[in-house]
């Protein structure tokens, strides 16, 4: 008897230790798909989800027809760029990032679905920016653009940038004598 409801206390217990230690973050970051995308400055996790419009207002149907098909940074325009496919009604499209790899000046980003301006509602969570918009039916590409993009400079212009300097430190250290 003792056993049995200790089993039923932990049943009850764990559940509730779980759901307090997740935060309403974690949790909307397990209802998303994650892509890992690689860059020159380093590896980064990006969340996204493609909902029905109608599942939203009834409680989140998930599309699931709708799928990323690349996900890429575009350094010369500051952008993050979703390349998606099958996406046959329109949908609300959701996407979280980390702030290191894409943001902008006082939370002013501009969304595109096939290069047209998109209206969105973002929220700041810790180290993260979620954006939500509704995406039209047989859109192809998404591309969100901020003021600062992951990686800000290439590897190539920052060795480049490192030889210049140690380049003048060298022929001032030739040209200065005590």
């Amino acid at each position: 008897m003792k056993l049995h409801l200790i089993l039923m206390l932990f049943s009850v217990a764990a559940p509730l230790a779980y759901a307090q230690s997740t935060s309403p973050h974690d949790i909307a970051e397990l209802m998303m798909q994650k892509q890992i995308l690689q860059t020159e400055g380093g590896q980064f996790t990006i969340f996204y989800r493609f909902s029905t419009l109608e599942g939203a207002i009834e409680g989140g149907t998930e599309d699931l027809d709708a799928r990323l098909i690349l996900l890429e940074v575009d350094p010369s325009r500051t952008s993050l760029v979703f390349h998606i496919d099958n996406v046959k009604q329109t949908d609300l499209m959701s996407v979280r990032f980390p702030f290191n790899v894409l943001s902008a000046e006082e939370e002013k980003f501009i969304v595109l679905a096939d290069g047209q301006p998109r209206g969105y509602e973002l929220s700041v969570h810790k180290e993260s920016t979620n954006i939500i918009f509704i995406l039209p039916e047989n859109t192809a590409k998404v591309e969100i653009i901020g003021t600062s993009v992951v990686p800000e400079f290439s590897s190539g212009l920052l060795i480049l940038g490192l030889a210049v300097t140690i380049t003048i430190i060298g022929l001032s250290a030739r040209t200065v004598r005590f």
